[in-house]
């Protein structure tokens, strides 16, 4: 994706049209939602005073708002994803505690499954022979209160 800066780096054309000219920005900062075929979807997002304001403008062009930063996920040496690479099934497992749920989301942050758990088992294995090559993010609810967040790899 082009970066936002002055001259002519980033912009889409790689010549000297600048990348404020190439996606009308006129004022700076601007927050645009730029689509993989760089084309805007959204234009000058506005106001922004925390992430959360983002999920609307999100949620209209079909992406689920899911950010995940260091203090966002739950560590927790208990839970476990195996294999990992995995090809058409992988396992989830906690010790000492009960799944209730589990969400598995693409890179996107799109819910590419969903799964409640009435058993609340320890162990729940799922087929992903369905899901394509790449990195996902499972986050499992257990004891129906904690969530639980680890990433996995799909060959």
């Amino acid at each position: 994706f082009p970066r936002g800066i002055s001259g002519t780096e980033g912009s889409a054309t790689g010549g000297p049209q600048s990348f404020s000219a190439t996606y009308g920005i006129t004022a700076y900062p601007t927050m645009i939602l730029i689509a993989p075929d760089l084309s805007i979807v959204e234009q000058d997002i506005w106001p922004i005073t925390a992430t959360d304001d983002f999920d609307p403008f999100f949620t209209a062009h079909g992406i689920t708002p899911f950010s995940v930063g260091i203090s966002d996920i739950t560590t927790d040496n208990n839970f476990s994803i195996f294999p990992s690479p995995a090809k058409d099934q992988i396992t989830l497992s906690v010790n000492g505690k009960k799944l209730s749920s589990i969400r598995i989301f693409n890179m996107l942050g799109n819910v590419v499954m969903n799964k409640n758990l009435s058993d609340s088992q320890q162990i729940e294995n799922l087929d992903i022979s369905n899901l394509t090559s790449g990195i996902y993010y499972a986050e499992v609810k257990v004891n129906n209160a904690n969530y639980i967040i680890k990433k996995f790899v799909k060959e």
